[in-house]
């Protein structure tokens, strides 16, 4: 019975030690948040303006070097994250026009009687 505790407890100690490895590496591997075109264009106009304000801060040395170094680091990735969902966006959309065109062409070819074979 007291071997059964220890063990218990043990494992107790051992997953409330690992909690937070675990959680930060699943947050970092959860999906990131999704915008429509128009949350998109404007959540990078406010970042582009988060980092000029940031810029201006800096020079007037309103900041200290590593805060700024920190934030825009922060400021960028959260930029190249949008534009990545962005082109992604984009790039779906060219596809599925090309289907679009092409289901055409293969429904156009069908109604002439073309299917070959």
């Amino acid at each position: 019975m007291t071997i059964l505790i220890g063990i218990i407890l043990a494992l107790l100690s051992l997953a409330i030690i690992m909690a937070p490895f675990i959680r930060s590496r699943s947050g970092r591997r959860g999906p990131r948040p999704s915008y429509t075109s128009e949350e998109v264009q404007t959540r990078r106009e406010n970042i582009y303006e988060e980092i000029r304000a940031l810029q201006l801060d800096y020079q007037l040395g309103n900041i200290e070097e590593e805060e700024y170094q920190e934030l825009m680091r922060a400021r960028r990735l959260e930029a190249a994250a949008l534009i990545r969902q962005q082109e992604e966006e984009e790039g779906r959309g060219r596809l599925e026009r090309l289907d679009q065109e092409l289901e055409q062409e293969i429904r156009a070819v069908r109604k002439k009687g073309g299917r070959g074979g």
